[in-house]
């Protein structure tokens, strides 16, 4: 008997699963949500623009269900953006889905009874944040001028060599207005490369030095020594830290 009631229940689940389909108009957090923080899923009706053959109209009540067994935790209402006007912007009929008395950690999808259609999965967690700040710092090894990229450091298919090292590159710099004068010369290597060119610019630079810096000053716990990079676990003199 008891077999037979997991059975039923598994079967429960797989036709929940086969019966729903992903929608692109149920928009949630991608990285997720802090337990106490707002929650708010944006439904969209394209009007304008390229998509503009697809609808998607909610129905009166939303649900947020477990991934696990897709039990319903929680259903709202949707809330009209300006009374049903098209917003100029995005061209679209737009809805807020507000669910952030939900505040349980778990993985989790909003669901729409009515038209059977969800949106991703999505977390709730008290570190959600954690593993993209790591993702994101790292981008900062990835884009590092005149360093080579290996592995545990860097992904299999991300790999290669120290690049702009050679004569008359990075390490050795002409000034531009006397380039055939080798008494000035400059070793201009290292520092990051600008979007999706090969310029460093301290200017730029400027910028993001200043953000990360100021967020460690503010929230030094967040920066864990477990991002991957060469310089993980060394140990740095006390007075560089003070």
């Amino acid at each position: 008997m008891k077999f037979l009631h997991i059975a039923i229940i598994a079967l429960f689940v797989i036709q929940c699963m086969k019966a729903q389909s992903v929608s692109e108009h149920i928009h949630i957090d991608q990285f997720g949500y802090l337990p106490n923080s707002p929650k708010v899923a944006v439904l969209s009706n394209p009007q304008q623009g390229f998509n503009n053959a697809e609808s998607y109209s909610p129905g009166n009540t939303l649900e947020v269900r477990k991934s696990s067994d897709h039990q319903a935790i929680f259903n709202g209402t949707p809330a009209s953006w300006n009374d049903g006007q098209t917003h100029n912007q995005s061209g679209d009929q737009g809805w807020w889905f507000d669910f952030s008395s939900l505040s349980t950690p778990g993985d989790y999808y909003i669901f729409d009874p009515v038209n059977n259609l969800k949106s991703y999965d999505f977390k709730i967690e008290e570190n959600v944040y954690s593993e993209v700040l790591k993702a994101a710092g790292h981008m900062f090894y990835y884009n590092r001028c005149n360093t080579p990229k290996v592995q545990p450091y860097a992904e299999s298919n991300w790999t290669d060599g120290s690049s702009f090292d050679g004569p008359l590159q990075d390490t050795n710099c002409r000034y531009v207005y006397d380039s055939l004068n080798a008494a000035l010369e400059k070793d201009l290597s290292g520092g990051w490369f600008d979007a999706g060119d090969y310029n460093k610019y301290v200017t730029f630079a400027n910028s993001a030095v200043h953000d990360l810096l100021s967020a460690f000053e503010e929230n030094p716990d967040a920066f864990g020594d477990d991002w991957n990079i060469p310089e993980s676990s060394m140990v740095f003199p006390t007075s560089l830290m003070n």
